[in-house]
């Protein structure tokens, strides 16, 4: 009876784990989908590389919230994946840390099209962290 206790309750926690593991996946997918919102925001308002101030408002509030988990993510994948077989995930990592570096340094006067470049990069290399996260 004992046995069979200790089996259930390991299998209850590997239940458990995997259903974080999807939680974790899942929200990094929507991280990447909610970059993605945004960079199709900036394409559809800008004008000639130029968006209004109400526009660019947006802009900031949005990008304000999106950067601390996005920050948070890349520091994880370069701190935790330290094993030669992990070198891959954690070049993503400083490529998310690259992106956001990158757009923390433009400014509202600079071309709005030119963030869009940085989200896009900073999507496909969020989606690929999702895509083998969910392996």
């Amino acid at each position: 009876m004992k046995i069979l206790s200790i089996f259930a309750i390991g299998c209850l926690l590997m239940v458990s784990a995997q259903r974080l593991r999807a939680d974790v996946c899942e929200d990094i997918g929507h991280l990447g989908d909610r970059w993605h919102k945004l960079a199709n925001y900036i394409d559809e308002h800008s004008d000639d590389g130029k968006l209004r101030k109400s526009e660019i408002r947006k802009v900031a509030r949005d990008t304000k919230e999106l950067m601390p988990p996005t920050k948070a993510l890349g520091e994880v994948l370069v701190k935790e994946f330290k094993g030669k077989d992990e070198q891959r995930v954690r070049a993503w990592g400083k490529q998310i840390l690259g992106a956001i570096e990158e757009l923390g340094g433009l400014t509202d006067d600079d071309d709005w099209d030119e963030d869009v470049k940085i989200i896009d990069r900073l999507v496909e290399v969020i989606d690929k962290v999702a895509a083998e996260c969910d392996k």
